[in-house]
């Protein structure tokens, strides 16, 4: 999977703004509640899903066909935001919160 970064313009919409924040100084606490939610990443949305059955030959002969599928509904998730200040990219996310499906097929025979 290849993620692209996107060129910082004036309609980029960043989720934090740089010019509100500077470093934290040594030993002095911050004004910041530890659990403001406008200062979260996004959620993290991914459907998995597994389905098997079994042909019985005999009764301990069989064969198993399995099929499982990641992110099933290949939904787009959201990358963390970036927090590093003085980064060019600062308040933006620019990566991907998830992978793209993927889909696996599997025959086993027990005997």
């Amino acid at each position: 999977m290849t993620s692209t970064i996107t060129p910082v313009t004036s309609s980029t919409v960043r989720f934090l703004d740089p010019a509100k924040v500077k470093s934290a100084q040594s030993f002095v606490s911050g004004n910041l509640p530890p659990n403001d939610p406008a200062y979260r990443n996004p959620s993290f949305y991914q459907m998995d899903i597994s389905l098997m059955k079994n042909f019985y030959f005999t009764e301990t002969r069989y064969v198993q066909f399995r099929a499982e599928a990641q992110n099933v509904f290949n939904i787009r998730g959201l990358g963390n935001i970036q927090s590093q200040i003085g980064n060019t990219y600062y308040g933006l996310i620019t990566t991907a919160g998830n992978t793209e499906r993927q889909i696996q097929l599997s025959l086993r025979v027990n005997f």
